[in-house]
Order: C-alpha cells, then structure tokens, then sequence
C-alpha cells in the first residue's frame, strides 16, 4: 500500500472518528440533561418511542445502503437515484405502522402524540438518509462529516436547549430531533442529486444485492430493539431507562467501530481476494481495539457513569461494563464481515444475519422475561459468539484465504 493510500485512509478515518466524537459527546450531553429534567419512567417512555421508530427502520430498505456505497466506488452513482426511490416508497410504509401503533395506546398515554410526530417526520428524518451513502462510496468523508455535524447539533442542540428552557414533554422533543434531521436530508439529497446526471444508470445487480440486504436486515433491526421492547413491556419504563444509560458507552464504542469500518468498504470492493496479509492486519486490529475496550471496562466506566447520570442511575455502572465486555467477543469476525459486504455476497450475508439474529431474539424472547437486564446482556453475548461462528463458516466456504498454506 502506497503512502499516499495510507494517508488517504488516515485522513478518511479521522474525520469519521471526529464527526462520531461529536456527535456521541452531543448525545451524551442530551442524555445526561434528559435524566435531569425526566423522571425514570418518562427517560423509560422517550427510549420506547426511539426504539419504535428504529424498529420502523426496516421499512427504509436500509440494506440498499451498502449496495450504494459500492456502486458509487465503483463509479456508478446512479445507482444512489435508483434506491431513493425504493427507500422514500418504504419509509412511508413506516409511518403507516408508527401511526397505526400510536392509535392503539390511550389517549392520555404520552407516547401516542410522540409516536404520531415520528410517522409523519418518518419519510424525510429516514427515507432521505441515503446520501451518506454516495459520499462514503466517493471517499468525500469530511463532506460527510460536515453535514451530519449539522443534523447531531440541530437536533441534539435543539433538544438540549428545549429541556434547559422548560420542560417540554416527549412529543416536542421527537418533533426537534426528526424535524433537524428532516431539513438536513432535504438539503444533502437536492445537492447530491444536482450533480448526478439525470440519465445516470444503476450499477447492474446493485439493486438487487440492496434488496436482499434490506431483506434480511429486517432480522438484524429487530434483534437490535427487542431487547428494549421486551424490557419496556416485561419490566417497565424505569427499568428500560437503566438499561438505555448501561449502553450508551458501549454503543459509542460499537458505534465507532462500524463507522471505521465503513470507510474499508471502498478499498476491499477492489481487493480481488482475502489474502495472509489482510487477514494478519485484521487481527492486530482486533487485539488493539480489545485492549481499548479492557482499559475502558475498568478504567473510565466505574466513575464517568455516576458523574455523567448521577447517582440514581448506579446501579447500570456493572451492567454497562458486562455489555462492554461484550464487544470483545468476535473482534476479527466483525471486520471480516464488511469484506464479505464488499463483495456483493449476498449468500453469504444472508447466512451471517439471519442465523445470528436469530439466535440473539430467541435468546432475548427467553432470558429478558426472566432475569431481566441481565437476560438483555447475556443475549447479546449469544449473539456476538454466534455471529463469530457464522462469519468464519461463511469466510472458509466463500472466502477462503488466497494463498494461505
């Protein structure tokens, strides 16, 4: 790899890893507000109405993401119209089920007015989100970073000064965040779309690919919220509150994992092979992030946890480093998984989502009713051990090492 390669993927890195600092120190300021104007149960009831609306995720054919991301390295950026369609045409789908939701609660229950705002917020706040997409795809990183920078300050900026100013309620608070999102898509797509030709074509099978992506997605959204709806529903908002608080650090830390290995994507899509000495890169990557996580289990969780959340909140100190501890599982498994995405695979893919998915709902379906939190956790270990499993099954039969002895 050229010097020249190396600083561009150092530079690309860098503006992923500060557009994510920025926004995990926004949301984390949020939060650490939010605990302190809100009750545990009304903390429990916002968490609820973000999980809904994750769960409405799979309406966004979010899959068709990675497909563009592809194409668009591979200099096909009309594959970006194609799937904006397709996306804008779901995501309404997704505001019939948040609102159909929402009519089945009470009329005093403040969730439903909440849930009501995100369905109509739904197709702009998520179906325009794709253009992230195009821009990881041409490597415009620092783009990128830009203008999500401004979706996190408007509307985690917005939501901050709401609760400093008064005590809004959750619906106002769902209104700020989806509407920020909203202008800021609105935006990024006329500007994007006004530098692809109108004639542009689709990479061939692109669509496709995205399609089954989406598809099997759907496993991996709900085995991302069911723990939380479980939660919510088993034990009660309060208790869902604790759990969202125990994995705000690790969901930063898994967040900026996934964001650096977005921007592998473009170079792996033109890798003609896995090689010995991609593999071993990988693993000295592994054991780095592993001792990062250690270090952040005992040496930042035990006391930036009741600092960040107060007092009241303790008791997620133990479950947040079990849920840290977690991420270790499966370290190398996880960046071979975005060759796998690289590839157009979607064979291969589908195994590795569907199985470990399965594995984590079944799991959550089983444990949360009956310990609880820690049925969440250890759930969440199931999957990420299951997921190792899949991928390096998945690596040997589709993927085998190029010259390995």
């Amino acid at each position: 790899m050229s010097v020249g390669t190396y600083r561009r993927h150092l530079s690309n890195g860098g503006w992923v890893v500060a557009i994510n600092l920025a926004r995990q120190v926004l949301a984390l300021g949020f939060l650490m507000v939010l605990v302190r104007a809100f009750d545990k149960e009304a903390v429990g009831q916002f968490q609820f109405v973000i999980a809904a609306v994750g769960l409405a995720g799979i309406f966004t054919l979010a899959g068709l993401g990675q497909a563009v991301i592809q194409s668009v390295a591979r200099g096909h950026p009309g594959t970006f119209r194609t799937t904006l369609k397709w996306r804008l045409a779901g995501s309404l789908a997704g505001s019939v089920a948040l609102a159909a939701y929402a009519l089945l609660l009470s009329v005093d229950d403040p969730m439903r007015p909440a849930l009501i705002a995100a369905a109509l917020l739904f197709p702009l706040a998520h179906g325009l989100a794709g253009w992230t997409d195009v821009q990881a795809g041409e490597g415009k990183f620092k783009l990128n970073a830009i203008w999500q920078g401004l979706a996190y300050l408007l509307s985690y900026g917005g939501m901050m000064l709401a609760l400093w100013l008064g005590t809004p309620g959750i619906l106002w608070l769902i209104v700020i965040m989806k509407s920020a999102l909203a202008v800021v898509n609105l935006a990024a797509v006329r500007t994007i779309l006004g530098r692809i030709p109108r004639d542009a074509a689709a990479e061939p099978g692109a669509l496709r690919y995205g399609l089954q992506m989406s598809l099997w997605g759907v496993a991996n959204t709900l085995g991302n919220h069911v723990d939380k709806v479980l939660i919510f529903t088993f034990l009660s908002p309060a208790a869902l509150a604790v759990f969202v608080i125990a994995e705000r650090i690790p969901e930063i830390m898994k967040k900026y994992i996934q964001s650096l290995r977005v921007i592998l994507i473009p170079g792996f899509s033109r890798r003609k092979a896995y090689t010995p000495e991609l593999q071993r890169k990988i693993w000295l990557v592994s054991v780095a992030l592993s001792v990062g996580i250690l270090f952040v289990i005992f040496g930042i969780v035990p006391w930036l946890l009741p600092l960040a959340f107060t007092e009241g909140y303790g008791e997620a100190v133990l479950y947040c480093q079990l849920l840290c501890g977690t991420l270790i599982l499966g370290q190398v498994a996880q960046t071979q998984v975005t060759f796998i995405v690289s590839r157009f695979d979607g064979s291969a893919m589908r195994n590795v989502i569907l199985i470990s998915n399965l594995v984590r709902i079944v799991a959550s379906l089983i444990l949360v009713p009956i310990f609880g939190i820690l049925g969440a956790i250890a759930s969440t270990a199931l999957y990420r051990l299951s997921t190792a499993m899949i991928v390096t099954l998945m690596m040997r039969r589709y993927h085998p090492t190029e010259g390995a002895a």
